[in-house]
């Protein structure tokens, strides 16, 4: 049983592999168009766009222009009027596009163009169907086997010979064990930074020009790391996008535990 469910869930992984990857793709085509093109909604004012991150599960980051706070939903969350709607629309002449957060709240990118526009909504709309995929694989998934495609994605792209393991807990309580280090944390305690919403877990792709070159996955709360993963350089991007993902889902598996002190009377 234990052999099958495994088998069950790396099919699944395998078997949209390439997804993620054009995910990234995507998301930087995104960015890189946004930071040439987006202009601010009103002409009396300078406030834009002027950065985005988006995240594998959805999360989704506005930075702006000015000093205004940035922004934070999820693309996957959206407010739709039917079932067969996105949640994005363009608007104003095709110039502007519209992200619904509820039936009275949306977000806007204005462009300078509709053409630049017509380009970023189309890709925004890929990543709905790639992220409806992705959605549905995590879904499939219980405790045990989300822990299973962890471990042997570690398994492969970790540096040997100190390979690291997981060990989880339905508390959210995690051990991650090597040669050389173990980490303990809880899934609860992983804080997203103020710059990028992003679930506490960071990854950092390797760059072959650094000395002694690898990837790196970060878990963080606030400022502080509470451990790490070690990935080799020639990790794709798409491994430690799947990898982050399954941390994710295991942690909407966990219950959170909250102590309480019991006071007595003297």
């Amino acid at each position: 049983m234990k052999l099958f469910f495994s088998i069950l869930a790396l099919c699944c992984f395998n078997a949209s592999f390439a997804q993620p990857q054009n995910y990234q793709e995507i998301v930087k085509r995104i960015q890189s168009k946004i930071k040439c093109c987006a202009v601010p909604i009103a002409a009396s004012s300078s406030k834009k766009v002027a950065n985005i991150s988006i995240n594998i599960d959805g999360s989704t980051t506005f930075s702006y222009s000015d000093k205004s706070p940035d922004y934070n939903f999820n693309l996957f969350q959206l407010y739709k009027e039917e079932q067969s709607k996105t949640g994005i629309d363009t608007i104003l002449k095709g110039r502007v596009i519209q992200f619904s957060e509820t039936e009275q709240r949306a977000r806007l990118i204005k462009f300078a163009t509709a053409d630049d526009a017509a380009e970023v909504y189309e890709a925004f709309l890929q990543l709905i169907n790639i992220g409806k995929a992705e959605n549905k694989m995590f879904s499939d998934l219980n405790f045990k086997q989300t822990i299973d495609v962890i471990n042997t994605r570690l398994s492969k792209w970790t540096e040997k010979p100190n390979l690291v393991r997981l060990t989880a807990e339905e508390n959210g309580n995690i051990l991650l064990t090597n040669g050389k280090h173990r980490f303990n944390f809880n899934l609860f305690e992983l804080i997203s930074s103020s710059s990028e919403r992003n679930e506490g877990i960071e990854i950092r792709p390797c760059d072959p020009l650094e000395h002694a070159p690898s990837s790196w996955m970060y878990f963080n709360s606030y400022a502080k790391s509470l451990a790490f993963i070690r990935f080799t350089c020639l990790t794709p991007e798409a491994e430690l996008d799947i990898i982050k993902g399954a941390f994710i889902h295991l942690k909407s598996l966990c219950k959170k535990v909250t102590y309480y002190n019991k006071s007595s009377d003297g």
